[in-house]
């Protein structure tokens, strides 16, 4: 009874206690981030001096790029004098447009789009190229007028991508399809549908690119467009045919003929045609601003690579 310990004066000495643990333990969690920091920076710092421009005793970041890529590219890059180096650069830079107009640098950067899980933005585009190439070849795209192609870009025949069921349907679909009337572009819907399905549909593409939300509804609509024809594509001389047998074929065939009516119809058609090829030259454009932001990391990637071998 006489000690002067009380049970109020202990917890208060345990909370100051803890108190001063928590400092202590928060001003060396502060010295070991500092510490952290500073190597970090200093690391960094090395770095970029490694990779900047600092002739004679170094080679600049934009030189060893164009060493790795020039390994593998289908011709030859000039060297000339540092001069002329400077005012020829431009010229002879490696872009994602040239990385991807030869066989080696689509694997290469398809491959990089792997590790980063979007190589859905370069497969698209490569079935869009596909696709052009059938309608260039059957006549519905001017060769001379490539301002109203789907897109610019090139890419070659021999990689190891195959042509889609779909695709290949619509070159042989074109190769019998009228020359003429509504059921002239049937197959190039059929086509269409088939890549909004697997890339841009927002309810279900197993490949869905991430576009600007603009451009997706502008190709819904074109979707939706396609809906009715797609449905009536099996054509009511076709059913009524099977039904009432040939007795009424003659008046069938009579019926479907090229009329005012038939002429508004493919006129629309064509126009609607033309707005879908606009529009998805303008999803390729997006797209491919998404993978120029990953072409500046595979060209890093090539720096690396090609200091650690």
């Amino acid at each position: 009874m006489g000690s002067n310990v009380t049970y109020p004066n202990i917890v208060w000495e345990n909370y100051n206690v803890t108190i001063l643990y928590v400092q202590v333990s928060w001003i060396a969690m502060l010295l070991i981030s500092g510490i952290l920091t500073v190597h970090w920076n200093e690391n960094r710092m090395n770095l970029v001096q490694r990779l900047s421009i600092s002739p004679p005793t170094s080679t600049s970041a934009l030189e060893m790029l164009q060493n790795a890529l020039a390994k593998s590219l289908p011709f030859k890059i000039k060297r000339s004098a540092p001069e002329e180096d400077r005012q020829q650069y431009k010229q002879r830079k490696v872009t994602l447009g040239n990385l991807l107009e030869y066989g080696k640098g689509y694997e290469s950067f398809m491959l990089h789009l792997t590790r980063e899980l979007s190589v859905e933005n370069l497969l698209v585009i490569t079935e869009l190229v596909q696709m052009q190439r059938i309608l260039l070849e059957f006549g519905y795209l001017n060769k001379d007028k490539p301002e109203t192609h789907i897109t610019d870009l090139n890419i070659p025949t021999d990689i190891e991508i195959p042509l889609a069921l779909e695709l290949g349907m619509l070159r042989t679909k074109l190769s019998s399809a009228p020359t003429s009337g509504s059921r002239k572009y049937g197959p190039i819907l059929e086509a269409w549908v088939y890549i909004y399905k697997k890339y841009i549909n927002a309810k279900g593409a197993p490949y869905m690119v991430n576009i600007s939300w603009r451009i997706r509804a502008s190709l819904s609509i074109h979707f939706n467009r396609a809906q009715p024809w797609l449905l009536n594509s099996g054509s009511s001389k076709q059913k009524v045919g099977e039904i009432l047998s040939n007795v009424i074929s003659v008046s069938i065939e009579a019926e479907v003929s090229s009329t005012p009516s038939e002429n508004k119809v493919q006129s629309q058609m064509e126009e609607e045609f033309f707005e879908l090829v606009r529009d998805l030259r303008f999803l390729v454009s997006e797209i491919f601003g998404n993978m120029n932001d990953s072409f500046a990391r595979f060209q890093i990637y090539e720096i690396v690579s090609a200091r650690s071998r």
